[in-house]
């Protein structure tokens, strides 16, 4: 392009698309086999200020993270429908959704 002045630039601009599409999980088995231990958010890990809030069936928290990273494993709760609120960032709406706890 060039200015009124007949100096000329380039300039380029990177675009990094993230797709939000992965499923959450809504059951995990806390049973520590290795499979399903935690309740994972793929997309969680990508945003920073994403956060997560877990709440039983009548309407207490039981987990609340700021930069939720993999960190909610059910410890202290009961076998279980649990739901949750989570936002990829504190201004964002917000996604929401149940997760059952299962310990064999």
């Amino acid at each position: 392009m060039n200015d009124f002045s007949g100096c000329s630039w380039n300039d380029s601009i990177w675009i990094d698309v993230v797709i939000c599409d992965d499923p959450v999980p809504n059951v995990f088995t806390r049973n520590d086999n290795g499979i399903n231990d935690f309740f994972i958010i793929d997309e969680a890990l990508l945003f920073p200020n994403n956060y997560l809030v877990v709440i039983n069936r009548w309407g207490n928290v039981v987990f609340e993270a700021s930069g939720y990273d993999i960190s909610f494993r059910g410890e202290g709760l009961v076998d279980g429908t649990y739901f949750y609120q989570q936002g990829l960032d504190v201004h964002e709406s917000l996604f929401t959704g149940f997760v059952t706890i299962i310990r064999n």
